[in-house]
């Protein structure tokens, strides 16, 4: 259905688990180059690390808008302490 003639996948490695993959096809016959591979490999790291600051940011987003609404929807005086009683 794709034509796919050649295809390279470059896995992304992190703490010795593999955690996601990139994967590229041609509809040509080809034998992928080591500078093709080099890019592939700095572009899936990127691509992982983009994802996963993604997930990081709408996990806070999360968690600042519960806040918020523990905050404004609450009658009480709500109050944030460090560990040694700090606010």
């Amino acid at each position: 259905v794709l034509g796919t003639r050649s295809l390279v996948t470059v896995p992304y490695v992190s703490g010795g688990r593999w955690t996601f993959a990139l994967s590229l096809q041609d509809r040509e016959v080809r034998q992928w180059r080591g500078d093709d591979l080099e890019l592939l490999e700095t572009a899936t790291a990127r691509i992982y690390l983009w994802l996963e600051r993604a997930k990081a940011e709408a996990a806070l987003r999360d968690s600042e808008e519960k806040y918020r609404a523990i905050t404004e929807l609450s009658s009480h005086m709500v109050w944030v302490l460090s560990p040694d009683g700090e606010i």
